[in-house]
């Protein structure tokens, strides 16, 4: 697929590009790390209400966790889940993605970045299975692997399909109150065309299995995600790490990547 820049769309291929989604989501140092995070989390909210853990049910024999044990229920763990996290994945809109000119994607230590433009309140928005879920993982630095959630791609093209209808009736009704001509019709149809084009091109890639460009606005938000979800590091081919100083210097809070929270 690096070699042709191409997504054949066959089972065969969607079901091994969505176990490399799930594993490289779930191998991670970060998603380690997560375990112990949460578990501090509980630790604290539980000691700040006046208990301890050892009182909790179901937790008498609790002990704080060792690193090699947080490492082998890490590894159990993935066994155990990945199967399920890949079948939910594959069940996504497979689209690969090219960066704008003279721009490469950034690639964290933390690959797989979900993002959702929904808002389901206090339940948050980015488990895997969630409506309106994007993931994002570069597969290099001039090519990129994106997962929608098929909301996406069928609401863009009921979208685009109604306001294609919408701008051909306002032409001809335009056009037979002579508010236009025929010239003019036809200039009017090709700027609104125009407009619509990244729309079609990201409809036609996601049918056809080749690459939508990007522009520059795509590349920051696409890289800001890399950068918001990195552990440790990012690399860049450019080694332009302009926006990565940028977006950590706006958000000092996301140097270590995204964290559980306990409210």
């Amino acid at each position: 697929m690096l070699k042709d820049r191409r997504l054949d769309n066959s089972p065969e291929q969607k079901a091994a590009l969505a176990m490399m989604l799930a594993f490289q989501l779930l191998r991670t140092k970060a998603t380690r790390d997560q375990w112990q995070a949460i578990e501090e989390a509980l630790v604290k909210k539980v000691e700040e209400s006046g208990g301890k853990m050892q009182d909790v049910r179901g937790w008498e024999d609790w002990q704080p966790m060792t690193e090699d044990r947080l490492k082998r229920e890490h590894l159990l763990s993935i066994q155990g889940s990945i199967g399920g996290h890949a079948q939910i994945i594959a069940a996504k809109d497979f689209v690969l993605a090219e960066p704008a000119p003279g721009r490469s994607f950034y690639l964290g230590d933390n690959p797989v970045c979900l993002a959702n433009a929904r808002d389901f309140g206090p339940r948050g928005n980015l488990g895997l299975g969630v409506q309106g879920i994007e993931i994002y993982m570069p597969l290099a630095s001039d090519l990129m692997l994106c997962a929608f959630c098929p909301s996406i791609i069928e609401g863009l093209r009921e979208t685009h399909k109604r306001a294609k209808e919408a701008r051909q009736a306002e032409a001809v009704s335009r056009l037979m109150k002579g508010q236009l001509s025929a010239a003019g019709m036809r200039q009017f149809l090709d700027a609104a065309n125009a407009t619509a084009r990244p729309v079609e091109e990201l409809l036609s890639a996601a049918a056809d299995g080749y690459p939508v460009s990007s522009n520059d606005a795509n590349m920051d938000y696409y890289n800001s995600l890399q950068t918001s979800y990195a552990y440790r590091y990012v690399v860049c081919q450019q080694a332009d790490f302009a926006l990565a100083r940028s977006f950590n210097s706006e958000n000092p809070a996301l140097k270590r990547g995204r964290r559980v929270q306990v409210a």
